[in-house]
């Protein structure tokens, strides 16, 4: 896969590129590389979470069935507050 992530050749009209480009989904499955590919690849800045500020990281790793939902929807309450 690296390889061929590496190799792939993108020829985009700038104009045609969406302003921002959202990243969601669960804990662990990579959204931080992708992001970090996107804006590579399209020249975007990237907005990170700033996952040391987050509570509930630590009950999630806990008790992942439990606090799946509440982990990401605090990570989006600042990056919304950013965008503003």
């Amino acid at each position: 896969m690296e390889i061929l992530a590496n190799d792939i050749q993108l020829a985009l009209d700038p104009a045609a590129l969406p302003r921002f480009i959202a990243v969601e989904g669960p804990i662990g499955v990579g959204k931080t590389t992708l992001a970090r590919r996107l804006a590579e690849t399209l020249n975007y800045d990237t907005l990170l979470e700033a996952v040391e500020d987050n509570p509930f990281l630590e009950r999630f790793y806990a008790d992942p069935r439990a606090n799946a939902l509440p982990a990401p929807q605090r990570g989006l309450h600042p990056v919304l507050s950013l965008l503003r």
